[in-house]
């Protein structure tokens, strides 16, 4: 089943990989106040996000992408698991000290529950470091999905 967590997180995502113009540094301290809240509050992002859009918003090309991003992710349905990243690709791409501690029980389920803790760990750093979304072989994968569908 697809989440409108995932949906959005991965848009985000998305869209700082393909965005071509540099971020104003006020767009990029937005994102970055955006990523440690979400970093210290992963299960908030419906809020964090509707604090972040104001900033997506004010960049046009920013905003184009996301919002192709998000309807193409929308329509899609559930996005094919090997699209997204995997434990050992994330432990490759994501800094030591971004990943989050295991607290309690490590998740047994397979799906969108693994994956959207995954992206909690990932989609703070992003937003606080958007040019390292360029860097992110899961995107370039789905990217290239998304891009073969439309």
């Amino acid at each position: 089943m697809v989440t409108p967590a995932l949906n959005t997180q991965l848009a985000l995502m998305l869209a700082l990989q393909n965005l071509e113009l540099p971020l104003s540094p006020e767009e990029e301290e937005a994102l970055k106040k955006a990523g440690q809240k979400w970093a210290r509050h992963p299960k908030r992002w419906e809020s964090i996000v509707q604090e972040l859009m104001p900033a997506i918003e004010a960049n046009a090309s920013l905003k184009y992408l996301y919002q192709t991003a998000k309807n193409q992710l929308d329509a899609l349905g559930d996005i094919p698991p090997e699209l997204l990243p995997t434990k050992e690709e994330l432990k490759q791409e994501l800094p030591a000290d971004e990943k989050r501690e295991q607290r309690g029980p490590k998740p047994t389920g397979r799906g969108n529950s693994q994956n959207n803790e995954r992206l909690n760990d990932l989609v703070p750093y992003i937003l606080k470091n958007p040019e390292s979304a360029n860097k992110l072989s899961f995107l370039e994968r789905i990217s290239q999905f998304l891009e073969k569908l439309h």
